[in-house]
């Protein structure tokens, strides 16, 4: 059997950005995940699951699909909208400092 379509995993992403309920990544998005594995120089896909993630409430891994479609996008209009996308996103949480050790002993 042929593999599904990309615009059908990307059907269901947009699906998932107006349900009135928000889905829950380990159990409703993994056949995005398998979409994304499945078709991995598709920006339109990387591009709708990056906008579902953020939608959800998940920037990281939202960050993470932006930067992945921003590799693979071969037209300026795809790298635009990742790069608009990627202005909207909350940054990354800064990472704590090692601790270092004060005084001899």
């Amino acid at each position: 059997r042929p593999p599904v379509s990309p615009y059908v995993y990307e059907l269901i992403a947009s699906a998932w950005l107006v349900a009135e309920l928000k889905p829950k990544p380990e159990e409703h998005l993994i056949v995005l995940t398998e979409g994304l594995k499945t078709y991995p120089r598709h920006a339109g896909l990387f591009y709708k699951a990056a906008l579902l993630y953020a939608h959800i409430g998940n920037a990281n891994i939202a960050r993470a699909l932006v930067a992945q479609g921003l590799r693979i996008s071969t037209d300026d209009a795809d790298r635009a909208r990742f790069n608009e996308l990627k202005a909207k996103l909350p940054p990354p949480a800064p990472t704590a400092a090692p601790a270092t050790k004060t005084g001899s002993q």
